[in-house]
């Protein structure tokens, strides 16, 4: 792991350690059994990432999206038990997707939180390799189980993979 790529500088106090993988993989596995695919994976470098700098806020927080949108990251999100009683279950990837899956579908997976209610996502649309997307919550429609009308999310795309997106965050 290339610690400079993996640190944005992060807050020393905003990160949520120790990091328990069987959380993620536990989510992974929950969404795997409702979609049809089977095939979301979490990328080795997010795993890594996590380890190190788990549910923090970097101060290298600034990207542009491919269409020029300059955006900010609030935080990541987090994989803490949300059983337990904390004020950062808010922020667990789980609990977001739940929150809005409505909306984002089963192949949108969030991992940050961004200035204005918009999610980072990995986008496993396309293939099991995910790039990584802005979910634009004001602009995505909600399916309808009634009609079997699927969820139209409104996406902007932002980097082929992780790494790609941590290499573009800067500090403004």
């Amino acid at each position: 792991m290339d610690n400079n790529i993996h640190n944005l500088d992060y807050f020393s106090d905003s990160l949520l350690l120790p990091f328990d993988e069987k959380i993620l993989y536990d989510f992974q596995n929950y969404i795997n059994s409702i979609t049809e695919r089977n095939l979301i994976r979490f990328e080795k470098d997010y795993v890594e990432h996590l380890t190190a700098y788990h549910g923090g806020i970097p101060r290298r927080r600034l990207f542009y999206t491919k269409e020029g949108q300059e955006r900010l990251v609030e935080r990541f999100l987090n994989f803490i038990d949300r059983k337990k009683e904390s004020a950062f279950a808010q922020y667990q990837v789980g609990v977001m997707w739940s929150l809005v899956s409505d909306r984002m579908g089963e192949n949108l997976i969030p991992f940050a939180l961004l200035f204005g209610g918009d999610l980072l996502c990995f986008d496993f649309r396309s293939s099991i390799e995910p790039t990584i997307v802005v979910w634009l919550h004001e602009k995505s429609r909600a399916g309808d189980e009634d009609t079997d009308f699927e969820p139209l999310p409104a996406t902007e795309e932002v980097a082929q993979n992780f790494m790609s997106f941590l290499q573009m965050l800067y500090e403004g």
